[in-house]
């Protein structure tokens, strides 16, 4: 379950800018027809670490095409769609991909930040939609990862924080070195 100060800056960064470019939210997955025959939809993984002094977050970008599907009708009916975000390639249409592995990294990774800043919630929520902006979107229109050299610098960055993390003792336990 989401923090309260999480879901306070994804109702003011996140969900506001994703509206401005046409998805409609429900819940923590957000959906936009692209007619005639397209629905696009992005969502917002969370990781079970949170609450616990180390969260972070993922995203999915999809996109299905059903043929003969009234543009009108096709955000309801994602909605509805129990599979819509599967990674697997038996997926009904093109599997989902995580957002990592379209940036420049070229593999997953989270968005991590303080679990009660506001502050350091929003910039997450604002790199991850500048990913979105210039990842994601180029992958939900074409089909085919966007051109950026490799650099997994933020994905091993990312890693190493919460490898740090785990190597931390829970709290009120004594450090064990």
């Amino acid at each position: 379950m989401a923090s309260k100060a999480f879901e306070a800056g994804v109702r003011k960064v996140f969900a506001p800018r994703l509206a401005e470019l046409g998805f409609v939210r429900h819940g923590v997955r957000y959906f936009r027809p692209r007619p005639p025959w397209r629905v696009q939809g992005i969502t917002l993984v969370q990781d079970k670490w949170n609450g616990t002094g180390f969260s972070r977050f993922s995203i999915l970008v999809g996109r299905r095409t059903k043929l003969g599907w009234d543009p009108g009708k096709q955000v309801e009916r994602a909605k509805a769609d129990a599979h819509f975000f599967d990674t697997h390639a038996g997926a009904p249409s093109q599997p989902a991909i995580w957002l990592g592995l379209l940036t420049e990294a070229r593999q997953d990774f989270q968005y991590d930040y303080p679990a009660d800043d506001p502050a350091g919630i929003e910039a997450a929520l604002n790199e991850a939609l500048a990913d979105i902006e210039r990842y994601g979107l180029f992958w939900l229109r074409w089909g085919i990862r966007p051109f950026a050299r490799r650099d997994p610098a933020r994905a091993i960055a990312a890693k190493a924080r919460f490898d740090a993390f785990l190597k931390q003792p829970p709290p009120g336990m004594p450090d064990p070195d």
